[in-house]
């Protein structure tokens, strides 16, 4: 609040540095008026995304008596619960900028696209992992969408280095050196279970985090955008593909997984949407995740035993999981694409106009907080 580097790992009781954006200090204010504010705007941001979600599935006459399960999967889902009304994380604005931006650029808004993904990721930098697939998708109108993206960015981080100094535009890189948490596959390879023990008391590949996560992202950039693959579908492999390779293995990042589900839904034909495979898949991704938040909170964040055991052994399902998961969104990464029908009223009696779909031009091999 007086100016002061909120990056700088020696204020008193910091012990590591989350690498959040500059736009994350905007809610130290309402912290000073009220602890519980931020967390209040939060649990707002949850409630508009369910119910911009809820009037998208009513703009669409096939879809419209799916609003009740839409509804439920935001209210009654323990996951939201959990790392938004108990917890108090932020992801739900990140994740919800990032939907909204993939939902602007199909609705051919691609200067605000820009705006919002630029600042999903000066909150956190993960959604910026979206910006080729929007690209590729309005490639004749790529530069409104680098526009309204770098005219956010270079604004807010102007005015931040003015305020904190060079760590306003080095954050993306200050939980580089940090240890791998929880459901990471290095958190599981540094631990008590690690195979790599045979070879030596002290096994750690958490430095192969980065590049693994450069090499993973050029690959899907080439397989994906520039293949021109269905642009939500490509957004979603790369979220969990990032999430699945960052050592930093907390749950609520996958925050952006969860909040961008039901747009894939919205996005592919019918033939897709009746798709057993591509939606038991997701099911089970989500309530691992689900299932996981309420053992870390009834195991007292797995911090005595014998649930610290937990910790050791989590990240190797996660990431067998995380890899099934991509196989299978591959799968479907050349379906056509559908764009969603204008929000329509949560009035189901209502008649609305149908969304209108598209073929997206096929890839040219056959059938993505501390504790």
């Amino acid at each position: 609040m007086s100016g002061g580097d909120p990056w700088d790992q020696t204020l008193e009781e910091v012990d590591e540095n989350s690498g959040y954006g500059p736009l994350f200090n905007v809610f130290a204010p309402l912290a000073s008026l009220h602890t519980l504010l931020p967390k209040a705007v939060f649990a707002l941001a949850w409630i508009g995304t369910a119910a911009a979600f809820a009037r998208l599935f009513a703009g669409d006459e096939r879809l419209r008596a799916l609003v009740p399960v839409v509804v439920a999967y935001f209210a009654l889902n323990p996951y939201f619960w959990i790392e938004i009304a108990l917890y108090g994380h932020f992801d739900i604005l990140p994740a919800a900028a990032a939907v909204a931006s993939v939902h602007l650029v199909l609705r051919g808004r691609e200067l605000g696209a820009g705006a919002v993904l630029g600042v999903g990721a000066l909150l956190k930098v993960t959604p910026v992992v979206a910006l080729p697939f929007l690209i590729a998708a309005r490639p004749r109108r790529w530069k409104a969408l680098v526009l309204g993206f770098a005219t956010v960015v270079l604004v807010v981080e102007a005015a931040s280095y003015g305020i904190w100094g060079t760590n306003a535009l080095a954050f993306p890189l200050l939980a580089a050196d940090q240890e791998s948490k929880l459901l990471s596959i290095f958190q599981f390879l540094r631990g008590d279970y690690s195979p790599l023990r045979i070879l030596t008391d002290e096994p750690n590949l958490d430095r192969l985090s980065v590049p693994l996560l450069v090499v993973a992202g050029a690959l899907l950039v080439w397989g994906l955008a520039v293949r021109r693959a269905h642009p939500v579908v490509s957004v979603l492999t790369t979220f969990i593909v990032v999430l699945g390779l960052y050592m930093r293995g907390h749950q609520q990042f996958q925050m952006l997984v969860f909040v961008l589900v039901p747009y894939v839904f919205l996005t592919v034909g019918r033939a897709v949407q009746l798709s057993r495979l591509l939606w038991l898949t997701l099911s089970v991704y989500l309530a691992w995740f689900s299932a996981f938040s309420v053992v870390y909170v009834l195991g007292g964040q797995l911090r005595t035993e014998p649930w610290v055991e937990l910790r050791e052994i989590v990240g190797l399902p996660t990431f067998l999981l995380t890899i099934a998961t991509v196989v299978v969104l591959l799968r479907f990464r050349a379906t056509p694409l559908r764009i969603p029908a204008p929000a329509g009223s949560l009035n189901i009696g209502r008649r609305s106009r149908s969304a209108r779909a598209v073929a997206a031009p096929r890839a040219t091999t056959p059938t993505p907080s501390q504790e």
